[in-house]
C-alpha cells in the first residue's frame, strides 16, 4: 500500500528539518517535531480515509453488478467478503459468491 511509503517519507523530511533547526534553538526544535507528528498524523488520516472510501466504492459497484444479474435476488454481503444471494420469493440461498463477484466456493453455487 501507499501510506508507508508517504509515512516513511514525511518522517525522513522531519527528521532533517529537526535536525537543521535544532542547531538554533531547542524549543523550536519541540515545536518542529509537534508539527510534524500533528502533520504526519493528517496526512495518514487522509490516505486512510481515500482509501476506505475507494474500497466502498469498488463494493457498491460490485454489488450493483451482482444485483444486476440476480434481479429477483436480495444480495448480502458477508463478513468474509462473499456474497449470498438469497431469493426474494422463497427465501432460500441461491448461491455464495466470490468477493470479486464470480461463483466461489461451497453452497449451492448455480
Amino acid at each position: 500500500m501507499l501510506l508507508p511509503e508517504i509515512l516513511a517519507s514525511c518522517l525522513l523530511v522531519v527528521s532533517l528539518l529537526a535536525s537543521l533547526i535544532s542547531r538554533f534553538s531547542s524549543w523550536s526544535t519541540v515545536a518542529v517535531v509537534l508539527g510534524s507528528l500533528f502533520l504526519v498524523g493528517t496526512v495518514a488520516c487522509v490516505v486512510s480515509a481515500l482509501a476506505s472510501a475507494l474500497r466502498a466504492r469498488q463494493r457498491d459497484h460490485i454489488r450493483a453488478a451482482i444485483e444486476s444479474r440476480y434481479p429477483d435476488a436480495r444480495v448480502d454481503g458477508l463478513s468474509t467478503g462473499h456474497w449470498l444471494i438469497t431469493d426474494r420469493a422463497s427465501g432460500h440461498t441461491r448461491c455464495e459468491l466470490a468477493p470479486h463477484g464470480g461463483v466461489g466456493s461451497g453452497w449451492n453455487a448455480e
